[in-house]
C-alpha cells in the first residue's frame, strides 16, 4: 500500500493525528507538513516527498519503523527519523519532538 501513496494522499490529512500504539498507551503524532522533494522524472513514477510529524514534547521516539493508525488512511508502517524539536518562544518549555518520513 505504501508504494501507491502519493503526497496528495497525505496533503488531505495535514493537521490530523496518526496514532502509534505502544506498550504503555497510545501516542498521537500530528502530520504538520507534506513537502515534495523531487518531481517524478517519468510518468509511471511518483514524486519523492517527505512527511513532517509533531509529537509529544515529553516522549522521544527513536529512529525505527512504527505502525501508525489513521482514521481515514488506516494502518501504515513508516520509518520515522527524529529531526529535532519545535522552537518555543518561552525558554522554560521544550518544544514538541519532530519526526520525518521520506518517500522515494
Amino acid at each position: 500500500m505504501l508504494a501507491t501513496l502519493t503526497q496528495e494522499d497525505f496533503n488531505k490529512q495535514v493537521n490530523t493525528p496518526f496514532i502509534i500504539k505502544t506498550n504503555k498507551d497510545d501516542l498521537a503524532l500530528e502530520l504538520t507538513e507534506v513537502k515534495v522533494l523531487r518531481k517524478a522524472q517519468e510518468e509511471n513514477q511518483r514524486d519523492q516527498f517527505s512527511l513532517l510529524f509533531k509529537g509529544d514534547p515529553q516522549r522521544f521516539l527513536p529512529q525505527q519503523i512504527y505502525q501508525l493508525n489513521h482514521k481515514i488512511m488506516g494502518e501504515l508502517s513508516l520509518f520515522l527519523v527524529p529531526i529535532g524539536r519545535e522552537h518555543q518562544s518561552s525558554h522554560l518549555k521544550e518544544g514538541a519532538y519532530l519526526y520525518e518520513a521520506v518517500f522515494t
